[in-house]
C-alpha cells in the first residue's frame, strides 16, 4: 500500500477548508456493512466485463479490412477470405486466352456420364488434329508465298519463262519476250500485296475458329484458292495488256483454224 493509503487525510471539520488529497466520497467515509461489499463486489465486476467487451469489439473493427481494402489471401492460398462489411473479394485475373483454345477443366468432366465423357474425348482428340492441320497448311502457305516473291518482283522474267514453255509446247505461237516491262513491275508488287492480304486474313479466320473450339482447316484450303485466282487474275491481265502477246495468240488461231478447214470440207 501506498503512503497515501496508510495515511488518508483526515476529514475536516465543520467549516475548515479541505486539506490537500481529501476528496469528498459518501460511500466510502459511510460505514460499510455486508449488503454493501456485495452490491459494491458486484459493480466492479460487471464494469470489468464491460470494459474487455468494448476492448474485444475495437480490437475486431481495427483489424477488419474497410470496402476498399484487399482481403489477406496469404495463409490459404487459392482461397480468397469470406466478405467483410458487404466488400466483394478481387477476381483472379483472367488466363491470357491461347490460341490454341483454352481446355475444358479436371473439375468439369466430374458431373458427367461415361457416355457424355467419351463424346467429350472425342471432340477434343478431332479438334486436337485439326489445329494440327490447320497449321501445318499455313505454314505450307507462308512457305509457298515466301519462296515465290522473286517470281513476283520480276514478273517480266517469270512472263517469258511461261513464254517459252508455250512456244515449247504449241511451236506455232511464236510468243516475243515480254515488251511491257513496267507494267510487269507494277502488276508484280500488286501480287505482293494481294498476297500478303489474303495470307493475313488467312490466319486472322483459323485462328479465330481455332479460339472458338470450331474446325478451322478448311480456311487455309480457301485461302490458298483465293490466293491463287489472284495470282492467275494478275498474269492473264498482264499477258492481254501486252499487244505483241495477244496478237500471236490471235494469229496462232487463225493459223489453226485455216489449216483444219481445208481438211475438214475434203
Amino acid at each position: 500500500m501506498s503512503e497515501d493509503q496508510k495515511n488518508p487525510p483526515a476529514q475536516p471539520e465543520f467549516g475548515e477548508l479541505a486539506p490537500e488529497g481529501w476528496s469528498w466520497n459518501p460511500e466510502a467515509n459511510a460505514p460499510h456493512t455486508p449488503e454493501t461489499l456485495k452490491a459494491a463486489e458486484a459493480a466492479a465486476k460487471a464494469a470489468a466485463k464491460t470494459k474487455a467487451a468494448s476492448t474485444a469489439t475495437s480490437a475486431k473493427v481495427a483489424s477488419a479490412p474497410t470496402a476498399n481494402q484487399t482481403p489477406d489471401i496469404s495463409q490459404k492460398p487459392g482461397k480468397l477470405p469470406k466478405p467483410v462489411g458487404g466488400a466483394k473479394p478481387p477476381k483472379p485475373p483472367k488466363a491470357i486466352a491461347a490460341i490454341f483454345g483454352s481446355p475444358p477443366s479436371a473439375d468439369s468432366n466430374q458431373n458427367l456420364s461415361e457416355e457424355e465423357k467419351k463424346t467429350r474425348t472425342v471432340a477434343l482428340a478431332k479438334l486436337a488434329s485439326d489445329r494440327f492441320i490447320t497449321w501445318g497448311l499455313l505454314g505450307v502457305a507462308v512457305f509457298s508465298i515466301v519462296s515465290g516473291l522473286g517470281d513476283y518482283v520480276n514478273l517480266t522474267r517469270t512472263l517469258n519463262a511461261a513464254f517459252d514453255q508455250l512456244n515449247t509446247m504449241e511451236p506455232g505461237l511464236n510468243l516475243a519476250p515480254y515488251a511491257n516491262m513496267g507494267l510487269a513491275k507494277i502488276l508484280g508488287w500488286g501480287i505482293v500485296f494481294s498476297q500478303a492480304i489474303v495470307i493475313g486474313l488467312t490466319f486472322w479466320w483459323a485462328i479465330r475458329r481455332m479460339r472458338a473450339g470450331k474446325m478451322a482447316f478448311w480456311v487455309p484450303v480457301v485461302g490458298f484458292a483465293i490466293s491463287s485466282a489472284v495470282v492467275l487474275g494478275f498474269m492473264v491481265f498482264a499477258f492481254v495488256a501486252d499487244p505483241t502477246a495477244w496478237n500471236a495468240i490471235l494469229t496462232y488461231i487463225q493459223n489453226t483454224s485455216a489449216t483444219k478447214t481445208p481438211g475438214q470440207n475434203s
